[in-house]
């Protein structure tokens, strides 16, 4: 029998010029590697048989390494260098690395921060310095003197050599499926979509930039001679103190001088920014003239990125963060851009969706798992009455209506659609633990603004809102808060959004006593975590049906509950934990678990991949094959994993032949 002979590993790692301006954040991989400054000055080469070698890329025997498995330590960036060393004729075009792994990603999947520095404290409990990289902002080799230099290539190889040993310990744990999806997300990026070009630019160069041009002369603060400098500017103009469109200062000066509360935070996550926003549009012109700017400003910088990104072959990449968001080891946004969060709608006659095409003499095929989410969370609590009548063929939300909220007729959807949606809200929304506050802001998201009014402003009784102000007058007091300040505050709120609050409280008790499988997976997961808290290990290990594992450590028990060490973005974070949120967690990991599962299916079966999102894969075909391409695709996403077989899966796909849509 012949031996299988043993294949060599090699950890690679480029150094290349960046500044402020050249980087990987402002241009993206394939961007800043093509800027003019960005040389790729040095390369490490640590070999698992002791080899080693640094220097110039130009002086490096590539062939030598062509059999080798390559390890990189953000493995995106690093293949796109060895690309770019090809096209210039740096490194040899023949010598083709194909089998080239991401420690980065091998970290990320198991619960650990991505940075090198971080990893190999978590791991090995070894502090490293990256002091030399943070030195060479701006620099090259040229401008080091001899010890520099020397200390510049000693860094280097650790950098590789810490990679390699990384590799080393939890490469053999990774498993296969998620190396495959690892490397395909890096095909999705280098493959690229098309961009339509004219779209954008109207976009940037009149639409969006008449939107914010009004905006500014409508905000009393911001200097009238300056508003076309602000808006075309490609640097932050430097503007006198609080004269900033958007100056938390000066909004809160307008908001004294006015008499309205001014907010708390103006960041571009905040809810309840928006929600200022919203709450006063109608008290001053300058309110929604901001609102409008913030807007507009934002899309357009979008659309800027996209056209900036784009490459000689009229493409842009498409860069996924592998196991980004935390626990639940979905991808997110990376380098600057989030393709996991492109708007559904148009703003201001822009859509952003609408700018990505297919390329000539070919369509997308765009293919989503149906309520992906609600049916693993069926799964999960074993709702065998609500999974037998999607089995048969009902969508989870009537399935729900019928098992939990009385309904006998017909097709819901079609006979009662504010039943429909609201059996959508309580699914989405209230099956994660929602309190009824929450449950307002998110049921806006499912229902129609009629159908808002209808459900959530309907009448209520003075019984009902004596029963709510003594409920708040209960939890406050357990909570140890001021009472007599949310009922002044509770007073001062119109009619309509008290019986809003009222109604939500109905519907949320409502659903938790219609729904005992699913409260009762909170109480025993609460549990799990706060005994978990009291153990020596402070750790909880929750297992999925795929084999793959959510981590929460360093769990730490407190008079407001357990929090727990996790990883976001990539970097440790500590967050507040509790049964439902960790019920959600599951939810998303086992609806992400089946999605990679089949986006690994459907690349091998051929298809080329160009985006995905959480639950959506979009692929890109020759016109004349879009059909079959369909209906394989179908196939495969309608059948649910082995692990999962008895799981009920639906997917619906759709030709798009002009642009990406939703």
């Amino acid at each position: 029998m012949a031996v299988q002979k043993h294949q060599r590993v090699t950890a690679v790692d480029y150094e290349v010029f960046f500044s402020k301006e050249v980087s990987i954040t402002v241009q993206g991989n394939h961007g800043y590697l093509q800027h003019p400054l960005a040389e790729i000055y040095l390369v490490s080469i640590v070999s698992d048989n002791g080899f080693t070698f640094v220097g110039h890329p130009k002086d490096f025997a590539w062939e030598s390494i062509r059999d080798h498995k390559i390890v990189s330590h953000n493995a995106s960036f690093d293949q796109a260098c060895y690309l770019r060393l090809q096209e210039l004729g740096i490194a040899p075009k023949d010598v083709v690395l194909t089998d080239w792994v991401c420690s980065a990603d091998c970290c990320a999947y198991h619960a650990l921060p991505r940075s090198l520095k971080n990893a190999m404290k978590a791991v090995f409990g070894v502090t490293i310095s990256k002091e030399v990289r943070d030195n060479m902002k701006g620099k090259m080799p040229q401008d080091l003197d001899p010890q520099g230099l020397a200390d510049l290539h000693a860094y280097a190889l650790d950098d590789s050599r810490e990679c390699l040993a990384l590799w080393q310990k939890l490469g053999p744990l990774w498993p296969k499926t998620e190396r495959a999806v690892s490397q395909l997300n890096r095909e999705i990026e280098q493959r690229g979509v098309s961009l339509d070009v004219e779209k954008l630019e109207w976009a940037v160069n009149q639409r969006l930039r008449n939107i914010m041009i009004c905006a500014l002369k409508r905000i009393p603060w911001v200097p009238q001679d300056l508003v076309l400098d602000i808006v075309d500017s490609d640097e932050k103009t430097k503007l006198p103190k609080g004269c900033a469109p958007l100056s938390l200062p000066a909004v809160k000066t307008e908001c004294d001088r006015i008499g309205i509360p001014a907010p708390a935070s103006m960041a571009a996550t905040s809810e309840e920014f928006e929600e200022w926003l919203e709450e006063h549009l109608r008290a001053a012109p300058w309110v929604k003239a901001m609102r409008a700017y913030r807007r507009a400003n934002m899309l357009r910088v979008k659309c800027i990125t996209l056209l900036t990104r784009q490459k000689a072959d009229g493409r842009v990449p498409v860069s996924y963060l592998y196991t980004g968001a935390g626990v639940t080891r979905r991808f997110s946004g990376t380098s600057g851009f989030n393709w996991q969060n492109l708007p559904r709608t148009a703003l201001y006659g822009v859509n952003l969706r609408h700018a990505v095409k297919p390329r000539a003499g070919c369509v997308f095929v765009a293919s989503d798992l149906s309520q992906i989410e609600a049916r693993v969370g069926l799964h999960i609590v074993k709702d065998k009455d609500t999974l037998n009548l999607i089995r048969e063929g009902m969508g989870p939300y009537e399935a729900h209506s019928r098992v939990a909220m009385g309904w006998t007729g017909g097709p819901l959807k079609k006979e009662n659609p504010q039943m429909y949606s609201l059996a959508k809200a309580r699914v989405l929304a209230l099956s994660y633990g929602a309190g009824h506050s929450k449950f307002v802001a998110m049921a806006k998201l499912y229902v129609t603004s009629d159908d808002f009014v209808n459900i959530f402003g309907a009448a209520v009784s003075e019984e009902d809102s004596s029963k709510y102000v003594e409920y708040q007058e209960w939890l406050l007091e357990r909570q140890n808060k001021d009472f007599e300040a949310w009922l002044t505050a509770w007073k001062a709120l119109t009619d309509f959004k008290r019986r809003c609050l009222i109604n939500s409280k109905a519907q949320v008790d409502k659903y938790r006593d219609e729904n005992p499988l699913v409260t009762g997976m909170w109480r025993r997961l609460d549990g799990a975590l706060k005994t978990a808290a009291e153990s020596p290990e402070k750790e909880l290990v929750l297992e999925l049906p795929s084999g793959n594992e959510m981590r929460y450590r360093n769990l730490k028990k407190g008079n407001d509950g357990v929090t727990a060490t996790i990883v976001r973005f990539g970097s440790w974070s500590r967050a507040k934990m509790y049964g439902a949120l960790l019920f959600q967690n599951l939810c998303q990991h086992y609806a992400r678990d089946v999605f990679v599962d089949h986006m690994v299916s459907v690349d091998q079966s051929g298809q080329s991949i160009v985006l995905d999102t959480h639950d959506e894969i979009v692929t890109e075909v020759p016109t004349s094959e879009a059909e079959v391409a369909k209906a394989q695709i179908v196939k495969i996403m309608s059948t649910a994993p082995r692990w999962c077989s008895d799981l009920p899966l639906d997917c619906e796909a759709e030709i798009l032949t002009d642009h990406y849509k939703k």
